[in-house]
């Protein structure tokens, strides 16, 4: 006797691709390099790439500002770091900051260590090589005038 081919189609092997392994792993993803457009002064590195620095301390501070500054050191000492302490009690609070030179910064997490405190905070600041948006309001000055 014969045998009914049967009517269920028979599937063909499905094709898998290999997940990633870049998904499974903690490590900071591989960024693709960026060129420089000439006009550019320092093109701004990628994380992985930039080579350690030293730590910005409270008397570097001072005499950066002093130089941009026409005040005298002890003035510029003790505004620099009032205005320190003021940045810290707000983050210390939980308040966010929106300094645009310095940019915006959000606590994430804040946790009590013993005598310390340790705060995670997440700063975005705007890209250097953007021009500012000019509002509405700002006329153009046509040609001629």
């Amino acid at each position: 006797m014969a045998t009914k081919p049967s009517a269920a189609k028979t599937a063909a092997p499905k094709k898998t691709t290999p997940r990633s392994t870049a998904a499974k792993s903690r490590g900071p993803k591989p960024k693709a390099a960026s060129v420089a457009a000439p006009s550019d002064p320092a093109p701004v590195q990628p994380a992985e790439a930039r080579p350690a620095m030293q730590a910005l301390r409270v008397k570097d501070l001072v005499e950066a500002v002093l130089t941009r500054t026409a005040g005298k050191k002890k003035e510029t000492r003790t505004a620099v770091e009032a205005t320190l302490a003021v940045i810290g009690e707000a983050l210390s609070k939980g308040q966010g900051l929106n300094l645009p030179p310095l940019g915006r910064a959000k606590v994430n997490r804040q946790k009590e260590i013993g005598d310390s405190e340790l705060l995670v905070v997440k700063f975005k600041r705007d890209s250097a090589g953007k021009p500012a948006k000019k509002l509405e309001s700002e006329g153009v000055a046509e040609t001629g005038e």
